[in-house]
This record gives structure tokens, sequence and C-alpha cells, in this order.
């Protein structure tokens, strides 16, 4: 039996590009089984959404917000995070209840009045002043 004379490589991936950012690549699970050392950011922003939103309630409130421009005068109240404070009284209003350890939770599955929709911790929402 003859020995082969040339290697078959063995691949497998480690992760895929980032669509936001060419330059960067979001690992998998075989990153850290080859990489066991690397260590991962902490902090990690869900970014993907529900892929079936529930926006009727979030209609209601949203026209109610702009008829009585709400929008407006919150955010001459408070100036920084008033998407978040809306956020939090229609989670208050269509969860009835204030727990914001399931905020994450609802910003998830509903459309939401911050800026570029994103999703808070249940930390930041509980400090938030």
């Amino acid at each position: 039996m003859s020995e082969k004379k040339y290697n078959i490589p063995k691949r497998t991936t480690i992760g895929k590009q980032s669509d936001e950012n060419p330059g960067m690549m979001v690992p998998n699970m075989n990153y850290l089984k080859f990489f066991p050392d690397a260590e991962l950011p902490d902090k990690y922003t869900r970014t993907n959404r529900s892929r079936c939103i529930h926006i009727g309630t979030y209609i209601v409130i949203s026209k109610i917000i702009k008829q009585y421009k709400l929008d407006e005068i919150i955010e001459r109240i408070i100036c920084r995070d008033s998407g978040l404070f809306l956020d939090l009284t229609a989670y208050s209003i269509i969860i009835e209840n204030n727990a914001g350890q399931y905020y994450p939770e609802y910003a998830y599955n509903h459309p939401l009045f911050t800026k570029s929709m994103i999703i808070y911790s249940d930390a930041k929402v509980s400090k938030f002043e």
C-alpha cells in the first residue's frame, strides 16, 4: 500500500463576517474550541428582533403620543432617554406590570420608541432616573 504524498486540509469555520463591519467577525462555538483563552466581550447587544412583532397596541399608543405631542413634551422635560421613557410607559400599560426584569423580553417582541429600537438591559431599565 502506497503512502499519500500530499496533505488533505481539515477546515472548519470559527465565525462569520459581520454585516455591520466587514473588517470584524462574529465568532461561533468553534472559535472558543480553537481559541479557549480568547476573551469575548461581556456586553452582548442583542440587535436581532423577533420575527413576529406585536404592533397593535404600539399603533394605538403611538397615535395618542403624536396626537397630544407627548414625545415633544417628554423630550423637553427629561432631555435624554425620552424614547426609553415612552417605551417603559407603553410596557407598563401593555403588560400591566412595572417589573423591569421582563422589559428586554417585551422589547424583543414589540416596536420601540427609542432611536434605532435599541433593546436596553433590565439593569439599565432598573437604574433609569
